[in-house]
């Protein structure tokens, strides 16, 4: 979805060209497969982010809701491959798209903490569309 006139601006990734050295991508590879990763960095680039609070964020990524809440410490995202992946405890390519899309450093906390064994994090399927949509 390419961003209208009025529409919230997107995120945009400088570079989100593979790069090895970045713990995100090495992360995010725990989270998902090569092929869901480099269609989540084409996404990326389209990331609509409606909330940006300290531990919140909600994003339109393909006119896919994203929710990610650190407080609760839970993903809800609503696409029929995050259905699939989320019982493997796995991340879609929307999910991950948000995660390249925001401050590193930011992200890469996420990353860590959603890779831990102990970390509590719960992924949960929610409406499939919505807000990100347009006409």
């Amino acid at each position: 979805m390419v961003p209208q006139p009025g529409d919230q601006e997107a995120i945009v990734v400088p570079d989100s060209t593979p790069d090895s050295t970045d713990e995100r991508r090495d992360l995010l590879l725990l989270c998902t497969e090569p092929k869901r990763l480099a269609r989540a960095d084409r996404d990326a680039r389209r990331v609509q982010l409606q909330v940006q609070e300290s531990d919140l964020y909600i994003a339109a990524v393909s006119a896919y809701n994203v929710v990610i809440d650190l407080r609760a410490r839970r993903v809800q995202h609503g696409c029929r491959d995050f259905l699939a992946q989320a019982r493997e405890g796995k991340l879609c390519k929307h999910v991950a798209a948000l995660l390249l899309a925001m401050e590193p450093a930011v992200a890469l906390g996420i990353l860590r903490q959603l890779t831990d064994p102990d970390g509590g994090w719960h992924l949960e399927v929610i409406a499939a569309r919505g807000f990100g949509r347009t006409g």
